[in-house]
C-alpha cells in the first residue's frame, strides 16, 4: 500500500488561504458577468443581481451537490499521496491565470483554469503520469459541451418565452 503524506497544520492553513483567496477571485469574475449582463440590459437592479448569484453560490452545492469538486479534488491527481506543495502551487497557478484574464477583460472558466495550472503544477513536478486523465477529460469536454448547451438551451427558453407572452399586449409584457 502507498503511503499517505501528513498534512502540516500550516500546510492546510496555507492551502485554506489559497483556496478562499482563489475563490474571491473566480466569484468576482463569474459574479461580474452574471452581473454585467443583468446590468447592461437594465432587466434587474444590480443590488438585486448580487443577492440572486450570493444565493445561488451558497445553494448550488445543497442542492445541486458536491460532484464538481470531487472531480477537482480527487479526480485530477491523488493529493494525499502527492503532498500538499503541488495542489498550492496549482492553485497559485489558476490565481494567476485568473487574475490575468480579469485584467485583460478576457471572460474565462475557473475550473478550467484550475485544473489546467493543476497539470502543469503536476507536470513540472513528478512528471504527466500522476495526472488521473479520465477527470481531465471530463473538464475537457465540459469545456466544449458547456457553451453549446448553453446555446441549446438559450434557445430553447426564448422560444417558449415567445410563444408564451406573444398574446400579450406590449404593455402587459414590460410590466412583468
Amino acid at each position: 500500500s502507498e503511503r499517505v503524506r501528513a498534512t502540516h497544520p500550516l500546510a492546510l492553513v496555507a492551502l485554506i488561504v489559497l483556496a478562499v483567496t482563489y475563490t474571491a477571485i473566480t466569484g468576482a469574475t463569474d459574479g461580474g458577468n452574471l452581473i454585467a449582463a443583468a446590468a447592461a440590459s437594465r432587466t434587474i437592479p444590480v443590488p438585486r443581481a448580487l443577492i440572486i448569484i450570493l444565493a445561488g453560490v451558497f445553494a448550488g452545492p445543497l442542492l445541486f451537490g458536491t460532484a464538481v469538486a470531487s472531480t477537482i479534488g480527487s479526480g485530477i491527481a491523488d493529493y494525499s499521496h502527492l503532498g500538499p506543495l503541488l495542489l498550492g502551487a496549482g492553485i497559485v497557478g489558476a490565481i494567476g491565470a485568473q487574475s490575468v484574464a480579469y485584467f485583460a477583460r478576457v471572460p474565462t472558466s475557473g475550473s478550467v483554469a484550475l485544473v489546467g495550472a493543476m497539470v502543469g503544477s503536476l507536470w513540472a513536478g513528478p512528471g504527466l503520469a500522476v495526472v488521473h486523465w479520465r477527470g481531465v477529460e471530463k473538464v475537457a469536454l465540459a469545456l466544449v459541451a458547456s457553451p453549446l448547451a448553453g446555446f441549446a438551451a438559450g434557445a430553447f427558453v426564448y422560444a417558449i418565452l415567445i410563444a408564451a407572452l406573444s398574446p400579450l399586449s406590449r404593455g402587459a409584457g414590460e410590466r412583468l
